[in-house]
């Protein structure tokens, strides 16, 4: 089954041949609050990304751009190049560059804690997340660390930093069961969950 022909019946944690497993749907807004009009259809890969060791990716935010950035057909799909942050999704939804869009790239923040955080036990998306659930490391060392990157920059900070989200049981931190945070863009090791977007119409 293929997204592009079931648009408007696809099921959160599903996979899609071509598109990937879907997550959810998502308009986006500029920065004063303005939907930006069309919405996306998000999808996550199938399998997870992997360091040379074989283990889930867990890496700094700079290294993590790099490599989902240079992924070759990575289902299907090729990395994104030029998508560093959030303002750059933004910019290619206003410039109506589907092509970039539909390539793999991280997160923004209102996908990774609205969408993904609560749909991660539904369908092909349990098995994904499924080594966020071991705690042992909150720093990403041998991939497991149980917070994943955003590229949603945090504005408030001298230095270059991202938001995280945290990925673990209903117990965590927050009244909605999650917590962010923010990761150093150089030194902070945190878990990496390409996404990639299809016109949902």
């Amino acid at each position: 089954m293929t997204a592009k022909s079931n648009k408007n019946l696809l099921s959160v944690g599903q996979h899609y041949s071509g598109s990937g497993v879907f997550v959810g749907q998502q308009q986006f807004v500029d920065k004063n609050g303005q939907p930006l009009g069309v919405v996306f259809n998000v999808f996550t890969p199938a399998q997870k990304l992997l360091d040379d060791y074989g283990r889930p990716l867990a890496d700094t935010y700079n290294r993590a751009v790099e490599k989902v950035s240079a992924l070759n057909g990575f289902e299907g799909h090729d990395g994104a190049k030029g998508v560093e942050e959030e303002g750059d999704i933004l910019t290619a939804v206003k410039r109506e560059d589907y092509e970039k869009l539909g390539q793999w790239h991280l997160p923004s923040l209102p996908i990774l804690k609205g969408i993904l955080y609560n749909n991660q036990q539904k369908g092909q998306l349990s098995s994904l997340f499924s080594h966020l659930s071991d705690t042992r490391s909150d720093h990403g060392y041998g991939g497991l660390s149980r917070w994943l990157w955003s590229c949603t920059k945090v504005s408030d900070v001298k230095v270059k930093a991202f938001y995280v989200v945290g990925f673990t049981d209903k117990t965590n931190e927050g009244k909605n069961g999650f917590s962010d945070d923010c990761g150093l863009a150089k030194g902070d090791e945190h878990s990496v969950c390409p996404i990639r977007l299809e016109l949902a119409s």
